[in-house]
C-alpha cells in the first residue's frame, strides 16, 4: 500500500488537525485582540480588491507552527481561512508469492520429455478408428493422486517405444484405454495433476465423468460432477426411477438423495405413475429416511439418530472436518457415511 492524500478547504478530518486548527485559532483570537494594525476600510469601488490571504504551512510530523507574526494580515482583515491536506499513511504489506507446486505439477502436464507412461486411446470416431491418441503421464503423480490408474503400470501395460517419440526400448510403459472417450480421459488426467473441469464441461459430460472417475477412483472429481448433475438434471417422473438406479450402482448418494427427496415430495403422483420394481429392496430404507425427513423440520432428533436424518452434503462435511479418507468414507452410501461418523465421534 502507498501514500495518498486529499484536499479539504475548511473541513477538519483528523485529531491532530483539530489541535491544528484550534491552535491557530486561538493564536488568531489574541493576535486579534491585540493587534495594533489599523483595520482596513471597506473595499469602495473602483479601488483594488483585497489582497489573497496568505498560505500557512504546518507539519504535523515536524510540529512546527506558524508565528504570530504571519497571521497579521489574516488579523487585520477580521478573517480566517484553513486549509487542511490531510496524508494518509498505512504500512505496507510485503508480498510472497504462492507456492508453487501446483503449478509445477501442471506444468508437466502432458509433457513427453518428462513422461514414463503413455496412455493410448482410439478415437471416437468410427472412420478413425486405427488413429491412437495418446497422453503421456508420470509415475510419481499417479501413484500419489491416482492409485488406480498407476497400478496399471504394473498390469497389462506392455513396454515399448512409441513411433514419434524419442528413447529407448523400455524406456516407457504404453497402456491402452479402451473405456473412456479422449475428452473425458484428458479432463480426468489434468484434474490428478491439480487442474479442474470447467463447469459447463463438468455439467454437460456429468455422468460421463461420474463413470471414468468412479472407474479410476478419482473421488473428489466424482463428487464434483454429481454434485454438478443434481444442479442441472431436473428430477422428473420419466427420470426419476433411472437417476435413482444409476445412483445406486455408481454409490452418488447425493443424487440419490435429491431423486428420493423428489418421490417424497410428489408421493401420491410418484405412487400412480411410477413403477418400483425394478428398485433394489434396499433403497426403500433410503426412501423411509427422505419421507421421515420431509415430515421432521423441528429439529426434534434426539442425540442418538442426529446422524439418520440428516442431508448427504452435511455427512460429507462433517466426515472431512474429521480428517476422514474420501475415498473410504466419503465416497460411499448414506449408510457408510454414518457408520463411520458414529465410530469416529
Amino acid at each position: 500500500m502507498g501514500e495518498g492524500s486529499s484536499e479539504r478547504t475548511t473541513a477538519i478530518a483528523c485529531a491532530s488537525c483539530v489541535i491544528l486548527c484550534s491552535a491557530v485559532l486561538l493564536d488568531y483570537a489574541r493576535s486579534s485582540r491585540n493587534s495594533k494594525v489599523a483595520s482596513r476600510p471597506r473595499e469602495r469601488e473602483g479601488e483594488a480588491s483585497v489582497p489573497p490571504l496568505p498560505t500557512i504551512k504546518w507539519n504535523a510530523n515536524s510540529r512546527s507552527f506558524c508565528q504570530r507574526g504571519a497571521l497579521g494580515c489574516v488579523c487585520s482583515q477580521k478573517s480566517l481561512s484553513i486549509r487542511v491536506i490531510q496524508g494518509i499513511f498505512q504500512k505496507s504489506t510485503p508480498f510472497v508469492p504462492k507456492n508453487p507446486l501446483v503449478s509445477k505439477i501442471q506444468g508437466i502436464f502432458l509433457d513427453e520429455d518428462t513422461a514414463d507412461i503413455f496412455f493410448t486411446l482410439p478415437s471416437p470416431n468410427p472412420e478413425f478408428q486405427d488413429i491412437l491418441e495418446v497422453f503421456p503421464a508420470h509415475l510419481f503423480v499417479l501413484k500419489a493422486c491416482a492409485p488406480m490408474l498407476a497400478d496399471l503400470y504394473y498390469g497389462s501395460g506392455e513396454f515399448f517405444a512409441l513411433p514419434g517419440v524419442g528413447g529407448n526400448l523400455n524406456d516407457y510403459t504404453v497402456i491402452e484405454v479402451t473405456d473412456v472417450e479422449p475428452h473425458i480421459f484428458r479432463h480426468l488426467l489434468f484434474y490428478v495433476y491439480g487442474g479442474s473441469v470447467p463447469e459447463e464441461e463438468l455439467k454437460t459430460y456429468a455422468k460421463d465423468i461420474i463413470d471414468a472417475a468412479d472407474k479410476y477412483a478419482i473421488i473428489n472429481l466424482k463428487l464434483e460432477a454429481e454434485a454438478a448433475y443434481v444442479e442441472s438434471a431436473g428430477i422428473t417422473m420419466e427420470n426419476a426411477v433411472d437417476n435413482l438406479l444409476y445412483a445406486d450402482a455408481k454409490n452418488c448418494a447425493l443424487l440419490k438423495e435429491a431423486v428420493l427427496d423428489f418421490l417424497a415430495e410428489n408421493s401420491v403422483e410418484a405412487a400412480q405413475n411410477i413403477s418400483f420394481t425394478d428398485v433394489p429392496g434396499h433403497v426403500i430404507n433410503d426412501l423411509l429416511v427422505a419421507f421421515g425427513r420431509s415430515k421432521n423440520n423441528d429439529g426434534s432428533e434426539n442425540d442418538a439418530d442426529k446422524y439418520s436424518t440428516m442431508r448427504v452434503s452435511e455427512l460429507r462435511f462433517m466426515l472431512d472436518e474429521k480428517g476422514l479418507d474420501v475415498d473410504v468414507d466419503v465416497d460411499g452410501p448414506r449408510e457408510a457415511m454414518i457408520e463411520a461418523l458414529r465410530a469416529n465421534s
